[in-house]
């Protein structure tokens, strides 16, 4: 004797939002937060020599990576300079370089 079960509504809606979808190779959504001088101890601005502090949400740098890093980007013609970080976010070579960036304001010491 054969048969089937035919599944009903609530064995239907069981793991409905229960569960998520997860691509382990999509991009991951980086960013900065806030850039800091910390000599001059002010936010989003920097000077030459001095030490900066970028922080932010997956931004991790691995430096035996020529493809990833932290650069400055061409001056604005508004005065503005974006520090730009290219990173996998820490994830390996599966996973392709993201490009973040926030506007800084170039100062004179």
């Amino acid at each position: 004797m054969r048969g089937a079960v035919k599944a009903r509504r609530p064995l239907m809606n069981e793991l409905k939002d229960k569960l998520e979808a997860v691509n382990g190779l999509s991009s991951v959504h980086s960013h900065i937060f806030n850039v800091f001088d910390k000599t001059l101890k002010r936010f989003d601005v920097l000077v030459a020599g001095h030490v900066l502090s970028v922080s932010g949400y997956e931004i991790p740098v691995d430096a035996a990576k020529e493809d990833e890093g932290v650069w400055l980007e061409k001056r604005t013609h508004n005065g503005y300079e974006r520090v730009t970080v290219y990173t996998c976010c820490g994830h390996g070579d599966g996973y392709r370089v993201v490009r973040v960036s926030r506007k800084v304001r170039a100062v004179t010491p």
